[in-house]
């Protein structure tokens, strides 16, 4: 008969593994996870790259790669994340909804953030670009026509982080 302590044992050395699994995993859902935004913070585009691994087949070299790419972005992005963070408004409230003077603070705020969003930029098109050199062209071509994506707003925006109208 097994003790208790053995059946105790035995099942933590069964899950050990997992966490360390899913840590691995998590980063870049698998396709079927990828349309659905991570809780909390958004995709940089070399995840969202990844999570169209099998579509783009890359290799295993190029995954390497390109989760080296992203690691630089997330660390680059990092600080202006955590001031995005800080500075971003609370409550939800619409906008109809809203008094003049939550109005004018709310573009206050927004004028707080247009610098930290516009480095942000900067550095995924730059991440977009290394990312550009790792891929075949016959890849590049297929991640241009999966990059481009609706964002809230309405507004679209193109792959390797040009604009809709093709600027940077």
């Amino acid at each position: 008969m097994f003790s208790t302590r053995k059946v105790l044992l035995l099942a933590a050395l069964l899950t050990a593994p997992a966490p360390a699994l899913v840590a691995q995993t998590a980063q870049y859902p698998a396709p079927a996870a990828a349309g659905r935004p991570q809780q909390g913070m958004m995709r940089s585009p070399i995840a969202r790259l990844l999570e169209q691994r099998d579509t783009l087949r890359l290799t295993a070299e190029q995954v390497t790669r390109l989760e080296a790419i992203d690691r630089d972005l997330q660390q680059q992005n990092q600080p202006y994340t955590q001031q995005l963070q800080q500075l971003r408004p609370e409550g939800g409230q619409r906008r109809e909804d809203m008094s003049d003077a939550d109005r004018e603070a709310m573009r206050e705020r927004f004028e707080q953030l247009r610098p930290l969003m516009e480095k942000m930029r900067s550095n995924n098109q730059a991440a977009m670009e290394k990312a550009k050199a790792v891929l075949t062209p016959e890849q590049q071509q297929l991640a241009q026509s999966l990059m481009p994506q609706r964002r809230p707003g309405g507004r679209v925006q193109g792959g390797w982080g040009q604009r809709p109208d093709g600027s940077r």
